[in-house]
């Protein structure tokens, strides 16, 4: 049964699949125009295997302050969408329909508590009091991303739980409002958003968030933009975040890239609690031949003193997932908190339909949590993905969490690694 309504990602990018095998993804302003008058249907279905080790569900529930789980677990994950889209000269509607694989804080498995929900509907008004003015109304995805194949740092609502909450949660928000969007000129686009996420139960707990973004793309080989970002929330918490970032390519075929953001957060999250934090995000991604390359670090400000006036903590609706298990909500520690992180992926092109990737990261707290220590460790993920074909695709995934002090010092048995593997399916039509 239907039963609530939110919006949706589109297609999901299936966790391990592999980005497209191009030099370099194309920028916004290379994109054709979708047609003027057309009615489609769409879907996407993924089906995932995973086993996981009982220790990353520990450490979660430590981080999150909730009681210890049980052992090992294993089970399969469903993600699966309909979408339909009807396009007439100024007009546009779209709904789509899904079921997930995680929500209010727990896995759902395939045959086990699944619900169908309805997770995006929207109209989309074009040439809406000026030809360069585009209005959409209803719930539908947004988020703000510094390049085409990159994650949102800051802002992703198709994925975030609540802007307040800290690790480990891992319930998905439902948002609807408004968005305005201006083509200012050929390199200056304006967007304006107004939205309210609905958290479940009381309207009380749900949020209502403003935000304004200045989208700049120079060229086919730069973009930069502005943006600002306030939040409001159960209890009166106020956090206004602005800051901004740039995408440079270089070469011939743009072979080389150079990307950065940054962020500050100010407000108020309690009566006699201010909010002052921080974030940064900045790489590079280099392709020759079969080969990719990407090497980024990035900082979560955290909170040196609890019991003081100030909190240090930069909160975000962010939607990194590339990691397993510190990265993602589905399957793992869904750490977006208080973090310091050193990146590297590395992917190779295997033939015509294959690919393999790299994946290593080393995590570390920004500052000192009650009952964990700050060296969450080293994470390694490999993955093994075939294209069966351009609709189809399969693939075989590996993560470790090794030399882990948080590990040692939060699960029952003391380890300082885990692992979790995986196995899955994807079909778009």
């Amino acid at each position: 049964m239907i039963e609530r309504i939110g919006f949706a990602v589109g297609l999901l990018v299936a966790l391990g699949s592999p980005a497209p095998a191009v030099a370099q993804d194309a920028p916004p302003l290379q994109r054709p125009p979708p047609p003027a008058e057309s009615v489609t249907f769409t879907g996407s279905a993924r089906l995932e295997y995973f086993a996981r080790d009982s220790a990353i569900e520990q450490l979660r529930a430590a981080a999150a302050g909730l009681p210890a789980p049980g052992g090992d677990d294993s089970f399969v994950a469903a993600d699966a969408r309909i979408r339909f889209d009807w396009r007439l000269p100024g007009v546009r509607f779209a709904a789509e329909a899904a079921v997930l694989p995680y929500d209010d804080g727990a896995n759902r498995t395939l045959g086990g508590d699944t619900e169908l929900i309805l997770k995006q509907v929207f109209v989309d008004l074009e040439g809406f009091l000026s030809p360069d003015l585009t209005f959409r109304a209803g719930a539908f995805d947004y988020a703000w991303k510094i390049r085409p194949h990159g994650e949102p740092f800051l802002l992703d609502l198709g994925r975030a739980e609540s802007f307040f909450s800290g690790v480990g949660d891992r319930d998905l928000e439902l948002p609807g409002g408004a968005l305005l969007k201006w083509r200012a000129g050929d390199f200056v686009e304006v967007e304006a958003l107004w939205m309210t996420t609905i958290e479940g139960g009381a309207a009380s707990a749900d949020e209502s968030l403003a935000a304004l973004l200045a989208n700049f793309p120079l060229s086919e080989r730069s973009a930069v933009f502005l943006g600002a970002l306030h939040v409001s929330g159960a209890g009166d918490p106020k956090v206004t975040t602005w800051g901004g970032g740039a995408d440079f390519y270089f070469g011939d075929e743009r072979e080389l890239e150079v990307f950065g953001e940054g962020w500050l957060q100010a407000g108020s999250i309690a009566s006699g609690v201010s909010r002052s934090a921080w974030a940064a995000h900045a790489g590079v991604r280099g392709v020759t031949g079969p080969w990719r390359a990407e090497a980024s670090a990035a900082w979560r400000s955290g909170d040196d003193d609890p019991t003081d006036s100030r909190d240090g903590t930069f909160q975000s609706y962010e939607g990194q997932e590339r990691f397993r298990i510190v990265d993602s909500a589905e399957f793992g520690l869904d750490w977006d908190v208080n973090l310091q992180s050193v990146r590297l992926s590395v992917t190779r092109r295997i033939g015509d339909s294959a690919e393999a990737r790299i994946d290593a990261g080393r995590f570390r707290l920004d500052e000192t949590m009650a009952g964990v220590d700050r060296d969450l460790g080293t994470e390694v993920d490999l993955s093994l993905t075939h294209e069966i074909s351009k609709s189809a695709s399969a693939w075989v995934a590996i993560a470790a969490l090794l030399g882990s002090d948080a590990l040692e010092s939060a699960t029952l048995d003391g380890d300082s690694s885990t692992y979790l593997a995986a196995v899955g399916v994807r079909v778009l039509w």
